[in-house]
């Protein structure tokens, strides 16, 4: 199974493992326990056509049963799509969950449209990876020729041969109204892009990227629409990728690093304000995230039922327990790209033959690809082509190979038997993290919108303060442990000067936490010094084991010897800020740590909230009794997740901090917001 030539896999690796490794022995896993009887068979005579292979052959382990192996053909592409979207109909209705079938394409991207526009026609929920480019999408389209137009740039539309114009307010305009449809008149749309570009080039005042697209969503009408409606969702989601363009352009650009200057080391902020920032972005957008961001895939969950479209590739390691393998054409599977030579960045002389001819592809990985595919399927395959498409389409030589010639075109296609107690019963496991847990108690739709959408949160200088402190806290308790010598606090200061980083902060911004994280430092060491004698851990990571979950997290430190006691361990977990009001997260986050300790078997008696701004330690409360209360609220809060119950708290004040309130229907009324 060595599929990854283009990242230059050899599969001679394994083949000479022996000879290079005297004295190692093989062992032959022979039995696929995976696949019934008639996958196993017919993959494995698909496989005796690889060369060069490793001798051996697949055995089964389960029962034959009917249908296990359908090879059909269509006539044209829109039938094949048309027909497998009825199938999956038709299954899904004899008892089989939409997450139990997936259809595994050679390029997604290629062959994948048609099957989901059917799929779309029937309601079938489905989730794609790398369907299209996200700019083929127009609502994406439209922001990207806003920025280029920000800069007085030309467009290039996707598409071989197109030519580059020049983008104008009177093209926005009138592309905004029949994308978005938006609830203000055609003039406030041209005033609002005016006046964002009268900004750009101001220089007295850093850039906000998120914030301007959400709020120009928000003018847009973007806030009102139904997240739980199939298209609009589809919609909020291609915007929520486009927002992680601005994020990754910004989290690279504004940027600061340390520089050498005049001898002394000196923290530089990285550019985040005017025209040349902004004609970076447009570039950006032009000439990379056009190709290299694709469609949102849809929302995932562990209780998120739909089908499965993913290329072969993504679906090594896999199995589900219906796999669709279509379009298998000439030239689509195997790649008409494969072992065709390549343009290399560097001369083609200095690398050997061999290694040219690896990363370029050859007929045999396209061939142990193809076999991969049929071996993600549990209970049926299957395998399918089209006659024509604007001509006559001949069948891929790998489904020739294993019927010959002559396929069958069916219209309907055969139903292989559903254990319907197995999909009764069936039930995913579920892994968060603590921290994904607490911002869905604190508000499903905001957690909806940031982990299930993607949308980004914007950059703020102060971002990092937090995780920076907390990294020197670790370093001089690492350091204390490692050498049973306890820093100064001219040591600790130094140590501040060194390793505290604030990567979105300016030289101003930067000086003014620095100072303020030298205070919290000493203040810790002058207060608290001796915690340093008794270390037990540091970074800790804790799993809280629930009947079908996993709740994980990471500690700050475990100090032993609680109260005198050798065995006796005290969790403490570090704030940098100040808040009343989040103190109660942090309290259920080191119950739910003590909790998971303890199961490990591990001595905690204690679990300690410390406030580094004023040296304050609070005492949480980790009796049995406490620990009942917890479990049970953890076990509902995970229940809730895994049956995605959303739920919308609006409150005024933590809504006026929600980096999502310009994009949400549930935030209190703000005129500002609608002014």
């Amino acid at each position: 199974q060595s599929i990854y030539q283009w990242r230059g896999s050899d599969i001679s690796s394994i083949q000479g493992f022996q000879r290079r490794f005297a004295g190692a022995t093989s062992v032959t896993l022979a039995t696929n326990r995976r696949s019934r009887k008639q996958i196993v068979e017919c993959a494995a005579t698909f496989a005796t056509l690889i060369t060069p292979r490793l001798s051996k052959q697949m055995l089964p382990y389960r029962e034959p049963a009917e249908h296990a192996v359908t090879v059909w053909s269509a006539e044209t592409p829109e039938d094949e799509a048309a027909t497998i979207a009825a199938t999956i109909e038709r299954l899904h209705g004899e008892g089989l969950a939409y997450r139990d079938i997936a259809v595994l394409f050679r390029s997604v991207r290629t062959s994948a449209p048609l099957l989901i526009d059917a799929l779309r026609d029937r309601n079938i929920p489905y989730t794609c990876g790398g369907r299209t480019g996200l700019f083929l999408q127009p609502e994406i389209a439209f922001f990207g020729r806003i920025y280029v137009w920000l800069v007085d740039g030309e467009w290039r539309d996707p598409g071989y041969g197109q030519q580059s114009v020049a983008v104008t307010i009177d093209d926005l305009v009138a592309t905004c109204q029949s994308v978005f449809n938006p609830p203000q008149s055609e003039t406030t749309i041209r005033r609002l892009l005016e006046d964002w570009k009268s900004v750009v080039k101001a220089e007295s005042k850093s850039a906000d990227l998120i914030t301007d697209f959400y709020e120009v969503l928000r003018s847009l009408g973007v806030h009102s629409w139904s997240i739980d409606d199939p298209q609009q969702a589809a919609r909020l989601g291609a915007l929520a990728r486009f927002s992680s363009i601005l994020a990754d352009f910004e989290h690279v650009t504004r940027r600061g690093r340390w520089v050498e200057a005049d001898g002394n080391r000196v923290f530089t902020g990285g550019q985040d304000r005017g025209i040349y920032y902004y004609q970076r972005l447009a570039n950006f957008v032009q000439h990379f995230a056009r190709d290299a961001y694709e469609e949102f895939e849809g929302e995932e969950g562990p209780e998120l039922d739909a089908v499965d479209i993913v290329t072969v590739h993504a679906a090594k390691g896999l199995e589900w327990p219906v796999v669709f393998m279509p379009a298998l054409q000439n030239r689509r599977f195997p790649s008409s790209m494969s072992g065709r030579a390549k343009d290399w960045i560097i001369p083609i002389e200095v690398l050997p033959q061999a290694t040219r001819f690896r990363y370029e592809g050859s007929d045999s990985e396209e061939r142990r690809l193809f076999y991969v595919g049929m071996t993600r399927a549990r209970n049926a395959i299957y395998l399918s082509c089209f006659e024509r498409q604007k001509v006559k389409s001949p069948p891929s030589r790998f489904l020739t190979d294993l019927v010959g010639n002559n396929i069958p075109h069916m219209d309907v296609l055969p139903l292989p038997s559903i254990d319907r107690a197995a999909q009764k019963d069936a039930r995913s496991s579920l892994t968060v993290s603590f921290s994904s847990l607490a911002a869905f108690e604190d508000c499903g739709h905001q957690f909806r919108l940031s982990e299930s959408f993607g949308f980004q949160r914007q950059i703020v200088s102060q971002l990092g303060y937090g995780k920076a402190i907390h990294h020197v806290l670790r370093r001089i308790a690492d350091d204390a442990k490692a050498t049973g010598r306890i820093p100064s606090i001219d040591e600790a200061l130094k140590l501040v000067e060194s390793e505290l980083y604030l990567p979105f902060a300016n030289r101003t911004n930067a000086e003014v936490m620095t100072k303020a994280a030298a205070r919290l430092i000493e203040k810790y060491l002058v207060s608290f010094r001796d915690d340093l004698k008794r270390v037990w851990a540091t970074e800790r990571s804790f799993e809280l084991h629930l009947p079908d979950a996993i709740v994980a997290g990471r500690s700050d430190v475990i100090l032993s010897h609680h109260n005198g006691a050798p065995d006796s361990l005290a969790i403490v977990d570090y704030k940098t800020f100040n808040d009343s009001q989040r103190d109660a997260v942090f309290e259920l986050q080191l119950q739910v740590y003590a909790a998971a300790g303890r199961a490990e078997g591990i001595g905690v008696d204690a679990a300690l909230l410390h406030h580094l701004v004023d040296g304050r330690r609070t005492p949480v409360d980790i009796s049995p009794e406490a620990t009942v209360r917890v479990l049970s609220r953890v076990n509902g809060l995970v229940e809730d997740l895994r049956l995605r119950q959303f739920v919308p708290k609006p409150e005024t004040k933590k809504c006026k901090d929600c980096d999502f309130k310009r994009i949400c229907p549930h935030a209190p009324a703000d005129p500002w917001l609608d002014g």
